[in-house]
């Protein structure tokens, strides 16, 4: 965001971007388009990246699909297009809380707890700001324990859209906007055995 943005202006910019999101969805969830647009708006506002170096805590929208040939041949679901919170990265990919996996009233309520309880970690770049989670800072504490049901891999090969970073006054849009779109599973029961593993585990050390 260019630093003489007023908060008036800021305010407009996500509830336009909310309005251009919600409209490439369908019943089933996001689309290409959605992937589109959202890079050519963030294009436009000169705020696109696309890291091509990983880093714990970018918030990332991305297309994607397993690679592994047992879990494409099992019933387990997996959301097409992530919006990933990157905890641990490697030379394959990375580790992250893809927050599709739970319903927006307990997404909102872990992704707050995160924004809120653990340090962000400011770039020369406003764009490139992130968010403080890493698995050890988020495991063994109550306020996160939807994170653990959440928690996926993702491998650079699996990439059919490559991951593009959400700036910071963007992260709660993006949030905010149901872009999940899950093959082999319904939303509503994925989202529900989420919560019932959440409540269960109580995320405890």
């Amino acid at each position: 965001m260019k630093t003489n943005t007023t908060p008036q202006q800021l305010k407009q910019q996500s509830e336009d971007l909310k309005e251009l999101l919600e409209e490439t969805t369908s019943t089933m969830g996001g689309s290409n388009t959605s992937y589109t647009q959202l890079l050519k708006y963030l294009s436009e506002a000169g705020e696109l990246r696309m890291p091509q170096r990983f880093l714990p805590g970018q918030m990332v929208f991305f297309k994607y699909k397993p690679q592994d040939a047992r879990f494409m041949a099992s019933t387990n679901p997996y959301d097409m297009f992530p919006l990933v919170i990157v905890t641990a990265v490697d030379r394959w990919g990375f580790e992250g809380i893809n927050l599709h996996f739970i319903a927006l009233k307990w997404r909102r309520k872990l992704f707050d707890a995160i924004e809120q309880s653990l340090p962000i970690r400011k770039s020369g770049d406003p764009a490139l700001t992130r968010l403080g989670a890493t698995y050890e800072r988020l495991h063994g504490k109550r306020k996160f324990a939807f994170f653990k049901p959440c928690y996926r891999s993702y491998l650079r090969r699996g990439f059919r859209k490559f991951p593009i970073q959400i700036p910071k006054d963007y992260w709660d849009v993006l949030v905010d906007v149901d872009l999940a779109r899950f093959i082999k599973g319904k939303k509503i029961a994925i989202r529900r055995a989420a919560y019932a593993s959440a409540i269960l585990s109580g995320n405890k050390p």
